[in-house]
């Protein structure tokens, strides 16, 4: 069995270097649509305008590595957070490690103040958990402080300070988050994130607390640097009166995020569509089966993954987003609904819904259908409810900038590195 391990580790250990280097990779044009998501003031002609002179300055990694093709909810927050975090000029260089699929990532070339790192990190989630405890796209990069943007696991013998990123609990909170064996391995993950890493960053203080109580960390360990929305090409709000009679969801089709309660309430909601964009999920082909189940798939549109600008209109022309989720890291499509004034209806156990409830917004008692579709019932009935949620949302967004979060994650690298110095 050790010689077998052996076996395997030994190729993966060597993945990410050619020849003693970096691999390269051919990059597609990077005056791509991705770029859509840079905000437009961090993009330079140049690739390293902040080059630094002189004395050397601390490297940061940043191991933005995931398995995901296509954007989804963590990769978003790298594409708003990292160009914001390189804005504030911080004191130390940032190189953002990223897997050869992640083309996505590919504008931050152009972006001052980030380098990119290609590495050739296997994609099958066992041998990339396994390439990430034996190198991790880091080894020999002569690092002075490692940010795991992700649960991942922390390289072995690493020999620099770690900061990680948790965006949820919900491994330990619900049973429909993950399989068994998954739901599992992240609690071990994170268990071992908390016991080694300098401070766990988190979306919200639930998430925050609740590892605060788990593993008995303080909270100079766990620290919530909140989420952020970008500000540009952002639809002007439709007039409450001139939208569509549908409700939209947008996220993963996944077990969690309770896409089943929607459905359900949508039977007792005559008239009303619900407009779906997902690139998919685990729980896809138990969700369109439950649609006819219902007799209600006729109403439901599937509209697959669709581009940011492609999302927000759909969002923008529905009277409401619903987020049934048993828990969100934040919710991103939350903030975006908000930017474009569309109503937002919420489970209860969701971070901001305390918040959303006491500006009147509707909240439903979690994995009640309905109490969810009681709620919308209501919403649809008070116009004049209505028309001030859909004033409201755009003043509410513009607090959430990832200018803040940015210098939340700044203060936390600032603090380990003068710890280490």
């Amino acid at each position: 069995m050790a010689f077998c391990f052996a076996k395997l580790l030994i190729p993966l250990a060597g993945q990410g270097r050619i020849n003693g280097r970096r691999k390269t990779l051919k990059r597609r044009d990077p005056c791509t649509a991705v770029n859509a998501r840079i905000p437009a003031q961090v993009v330079t002609s140049g690739r390293h305008a902040n080059e630094p002179s002189g004395a050397r300055r601390p490297r940061i990694a940043y191991n933005a590595i995931s398995n995901a093709f296509t954007v989804r909810g963590p990769e978003r927050y790298h594409l708003g957070l990292l160009p914001a975090l390189a804005a504030l000029r911080p004191p130390y260089d940032l190189i953002v490690i990223r897997a050869p699929w992640q083309d996505y990532y590919a504008p931050f070339e152009f972006v001052s103040g980030l380098r990119c790192e290609v590495v050739a990190a296997p994609h099958p989630r066992i041998r990339r958990g396994l390439w990430q405890l034996v190198n991790g796209g880091v080894r020999g990069g002569n690092y002075d402080l490692v940010h795991l943007g992700n649960v991942l696991p922390i390289p072995l013998a690493l020999g620099v300070p770690i900061t990680a990123m948790v965006y949820d609990s919900l491994e330990f909170r619900t049973h429909t988050a993950y399989g068994a064996v998954g739901r599992w391995a992240r609690r071990m993950l994170v268990a071992h994130l908390a016991r080694e890493a300098r401070v766990i960053a988190t979306m919200n203080p639930i998430t925050a607390r609740d590892l605060q109580e788990q593993f008995d960390l303080s909270p100079e360990r766990v620290i919530a640097i909140g989420a952020g929305v970008d500000g540009a090409m952002v639809p002007t709000p439709q007039p409450w009166e001139r939208r569509n009679a549908a409700l939209a969801f947008v996220g993963g089709l996944d077990p969690h995020k309770r896409l089943d309660l929607v459905l359900r309430a949508l039977v007792q909601l005559p008239g009303m569509r619900l407009r779906i964009v997902s690139a998919g999920g685990s729980a896809e082909r138990d969700l369109r089966s439950l649609a006819i189940q219902l007799g209600i798939q006729g109403r439901v549109d599937w509209l697959g993954r669709l581009d940011d600008n492609a999302a927000r209109r759909v969002v923008a022309e529905s009277a409401a987003l619903v987020m049934a989720s048993d828990l969100e890291g934040f919710g991103l499509p939350i903030l975006e609904a908000l930017q474009v004034g569309t109503p937002v209806v919420l489970s209860s156990t969701l971070p901001f819904a305390d918040e959303w409830r006491t500006y009147g917004g509707p909240v439903f008692p979690a994995g009640d259908a309905n109490g969810l579709s009681e709620t919308v019932r209501g919403l649809l009935a008070d116009s004049d409810r209505a028309v001030h949620l859909v004033a409201l949302g755009p003043v509410l967004a513009a607090g959430y900038t990832w200018e803040k979060v940015a210098v939340r994650l700044d203060a936390i690298f600032r603090r380990v590195l003068s710890a280490r110095s």
